[in-house]
């Protein structure tokens, strides 16, 4: 049998086009109907409120999402199981200021330090086990604090107004005679971060377990237009904040010891302490930045991360800045709008065709294993879909307030609609809405309820510290 040149050009052109079409085939994620309903409603509603709403993995009738397992219940506890399962794993990896480098420690090495800090730490300031005194990064109520070698000159200068603060740890290598004098005018004494190491190695003491309900923070919003509210967190709830987040990723994606943790939340931020500690449960590593807004790209590029933690504005930024310099090229329109079409279907990928011709540099410039992103509503659907579709990394919002252990709901990670909303309950706490008192919103609103949002559970604050009244403002009788 002969074949013409028509016949060969034509079986060619069809088997290109069947490739093509193979090729870039596209199944949805998850199957819509999974995504419908984000959360499990009660069947009851009061007058004046919403039904209550909880996380689709705890129906009604079942126990909230405490802890991770019967075995951990605190900070401490997530350390140790860290340290058990990756001791000479890399646990940490930090930039040194004015250098473009990481220098990384492993987890048997930060155990050491963190066993000389402390016993170093107790022996200098005299602090009983269980004791309720705070011990700030920086707050006016502290006895004693920690700050950079940068900061020092601002706290001396407040000093007069915070005279409770007796000792200041200073965690760099220099500090003056003149400031030494300044502190003492003051009663208070100036010691260097290293100094109290060195001497807590050269006298131990032993570990002494905090338990569930013990205060872990205590942390300022300093989004608030004051630092009046300091809001006293437990071990008890980061630990179920951790956990209920831990369980809202589906198995495939929850973390391993193969990840790390990139995060731009400031490390006071209670989003930045349990996503940590979700990393160090499993032995994974992580990274501290810079700080700095111009090195965000080059961070992620030296260390490489799995997981990216970091707020709307600095997501924002990474999408403007990538925009001008990829985003004017012909063919990467064509990619992008290509893998916009596969979005809106319902798919994330890195492996289609456009990934390897158009789009690999730009997922590269987060150092081209990020896997995952964790941030907070709200952030720009543009930005959000440019993460999802040029670079194929799964985004996932969050909303919760730092009473609530910095989160309350989220947003399922296969959820890729432009539709804005919260998504649903975490599976630690319970969630309703209210009329509001004066009216202007109510549960009975159209096209959607709108009122004050009231949430229940372990991950919910143990109250303001020493701000009995406005407590008793906050937290209800149910909690």
């Amino acid at each position: 049998m002969e074949f013409d040149a028509l016949t060969i050009i034509l079986t060619i052109t069809i088997a290109v086009v069947l490739a093509y079409v193979q090729f870039n085939k596209v199944e949805p994620d998850v199957h819509p109907l999974v995504l419908e309903e984000q959360s499990s409603p009660a069947h009851i509603r009061n007058e004046g409120e919403t039904v209550i709403h909880r996380s689709k993995s705890v129906p009604h009738g079942a126990p909230l999402i405490t802890q991770p397992s019967n075995k951990i219940k605190t900070l401490y506890d997530v350390w140790q199981t860290g340290l058990a399962l990756n001791p000479t794993g890399r646990s940490i990896m930090y930039m040194l200021q004015n250098q473009f480098s990481f220098v990384n420690s492993t987890y048997e090495q930060v155990d050491r330090r963190i066993s000389g800090f402390g016993s170093g730490f107790v022996a200098l300031t005299g602090l009983k086990p269980k004791t309720e005194t705070p011990i700030g990064i920086m707050t006016p109520y502290s006895q004693a604090i920690i700050v950079s070698q940068k900061v020092l000159p601002s706290v001396l200068s407040v000093l007069g107004d915070c005279p409770s603060i007796k000792t200041i740890i200073v965690a760099g290598i220099y500090f003056s005679e003149e400031q030494t004098k300044i502190a003492a005018q003051y009663n208070a004494t100036l010691v260097k971060f290293a100094t109290l190491e060195y001497d807590g190695l050269s006298s131990p003491i032993e570990h002494v377990k905090p338990d569930p309900e013990d205060v872990a923070m205590i942390n300022y919003n300093t989004k608030s237009s004051s630092l009046s509210k300091g809001v006293i967190l437990t071990h008890a709830n980061l630990m179920a904040a951790m956990a209920a987040f831990i369980t809202s990723l589906s198995g495939a994606k929850r973390f391993t010891s193969n990840d790390r943790l990139l995060t731009h939340f400031s490390n006071g931020d209670v989003i930045a302490v349990w996503m940590s500690s979700a990393i160090i449960l499993v032995g994974g590593s992580l990274v501290f930045p810079s700080g700095l807004m111009k090195n965000v790209l080059h961070d992620a590029q030296a260390s490489m991360p799995t997981v990216f933690a970091s707020t709307p504005v600095i997501l924002e930024k990474i999408h403007e800045a990538l925009h001008l310099t990829y985003g004017k090229g012909a063919l990467f329109q064509r990619a992008y709008a290509a893998k916009l079409d596969m979005l809106k279907a319902g798919c994330i990928t890195t492996s289609s065709i456009w990934d390897y011709i158009a789009l690999g540099e730009i997922r590269s410039r987060l150092g081209g294993k990020v896997r995952m992103i964790v941030t907070t509503n709200p952030t720009k659907v543009e930005t959000l879909e440019y993460i999802r579709a040029a670079m194929g990394i799964h985004v996932i919002s969050t909303y919760g307030r730092t009473e609530t252990s910095g989160i309350a709901t989220s947003r399922s990670m296969f959820d890729y609609s432009s539709v804005a909303h919260l998504g649903g309950p975490v599976g630690c706490n319970e969630i309703k809405l209210v009329d509001d008192i004066e009216g202007k919103h109510t549960c009975t609103d159209v096209p959607n309820p709108r009122g004050e949002i009231l949430v229940r559970g372990p991950n919910v604050m143990k109250g303001y510290y020493k701000k009995p009244n406005t407590t008793a403002s906050a937290l209800d009788k149910d909690g």
